[in-house]
C-alpha cells in the first residue's frame, strides 16, 4: 500500500521528476516531467537523458552534477532545457543520488521546476534597460557605458575613437505630414543604415527623438573618423519610401575624436554634440 502511495505522490508531483540511471538513459519519469518536457513516458524510457539537453550543454553539465552528486550528495543550479518541440526553456534544477538497498549509487533523480517565464521577463527586462525599444539598438545607458569603456582602450592600443552625433534635420514634417507610424518606420531604417555603415564591434544607439550616437573604435585618426561621416551622410541620403513618395531625410552630423578633442566622456559628448548643431545652423543659413 505504501509503494502505490509512493508512486502516485511520484505521479503527481507539479514538479518534473527524472529518474536516471548511472549509464546516462532514463529510466522513469513523471506527469509532471511529460508536461515539461513534451515526451510521454513511454516515449522517452531508455532513451539518453542528454535528449533533454542542449548538446552544448551536456558535457559540462553531466560532469558537473556527478561531481557533485558524488561528493557533496546533491546538485542544485539552474539549466537550460529542450522540448519536445524543440523549444529552448529554462529549469531550476535539484539532483540527488538514486541508492540501491546496499547504499550504492545506481542513478541520480533530478527534480526540475520550469522557470522559463521568469528568465524570459529578467532578459526582457535588462535588454529594456540597454536597448531602444522601437529600432533595436542600443539606447543613452547602453552608449554611456560602451564609451567609458572604449576609451580605456584606447591608450593601451594607441589608436582613436570616434563619438559622432546623428541628429535627423526634417524628421519632424515626416510625422506631421505622413503620421508616426510612417515616423518610426524611417527611425528603424535609420537606424540600420547607421549600423550598416559601422563594423560590428562598433556601437549604435538612439539617444531618444531622432537623435542617434555612433561610437567608432580602433581608428587611426580624424580622416578614418571623416571617411565614416561620408559613409553615414551617403547611407542616409538615400531615399525612404512612404505612402508611394520617395522622401530625403537629411541629418546633422557632429564629430568628437578622443583623445584629440576631450579628455573625458562628459567633455566628448558636449564637444559632439555642439558640433552637430553648427552644422545644424549651416544646414538652416544654406536652406538645406
Amino acid at each position: 500500500m505504501l509503494l502505490k502511495q509512493r508512486a502516485k505522490a511520484f505521479d503527481f508531483l507539479f514538479d518534473a521528476v527524472v529518474v536516471v540511471g548511472m549509464d546516462g538513459n532514463v529510466l522513469d519519469w513523471n506527469v509532471g516531467a511529460e508536461k515539461l518536457y513534451g515526451w510521454s513516458r513511454r516515449e522517452i524510457v531508455g532513451k539518453p537523458a542528454s535528449t533533454l539537453y542542449l548538446p552544448e550543454d551536456v558535457a559540462s553539465f553531466k560532469q558537473d552534477v556527478m561531481e557533485a552528486v558524488l561528493l557533496q550528495g546533491h546538485w542544485t543550479g539552474e539549466v537550460r532545457l529542450r522540448r519536445k518541440d524543440g523549444r529552448i526553456g529554462y529549469a531550476e534544477s535539484a539532483v540527488v543520488p538514486l541508492e540501491d538497498r546496499k547504499h550504492n549509487i545506481v542513478g541520480v533523480i533530478s527534480i526540475n521546476r520550469d522557470i522559463t517565464a521568469r528568465i524570459d521577463s529578467e532578459r526582457r527586462l535588462k535588454y529594456l534597460a540597454f536597448n531602444d525599444p522601437l529600432t533595436g539598438v542600443g539606447n543613452r545607458e547602453l552608449a554611456l557605458e560602451r564609451l567609458k569603456h572604449a576609451m580605456l582602450q584606447v591608450p593601451r592600443r594607441g589608436t582613436h575613437l570616434a563619438l559622432i552625433f546623428v541628429d535627423l534635420d526634417n524628421f519632424k514634417e515626416v510625422n506631421d505630414v505622413f503620421g508616426h507610424a510612417a515616423g518610426d518606420a524611417v527611425l528603424c531604417e535609420v537606424a540600420s543604415r547607421l549600423k550598416e555603415t559601422l563594423r560590428a564591434a562598433d556601437t549604435v544607439a538612439r539617444l531618444g527623438g531622432d537623435e542617434f550616437l555612433l561610437i567608432a573604435e580602433d581608428l587611426c585618426g580624424r580622416e578614418e573618423a571623416q571617411e565614416a561621416i561620408e559613409r553615414i551622410t551617403q547611407a542616409l541620403l538615400r531615399p525612404h519610401l512612404i505612402n508611394g513618395m520617395d522622401l530625403i531625410v537629411d541629418a546633422s552630423i557632429g564629430l568628437a575624436l578622443f583623445p584629440d578633442d576631450a579628455g573625458d566622456a562628459g567633455a566628448l559628448m558636449h564637444f559632439a554634440d555642439e558640433a552637430m548643431y553648427r552644422t545644424k545652423r549651416a544646414h538652416h543659413k544654406t536652406g538645406l
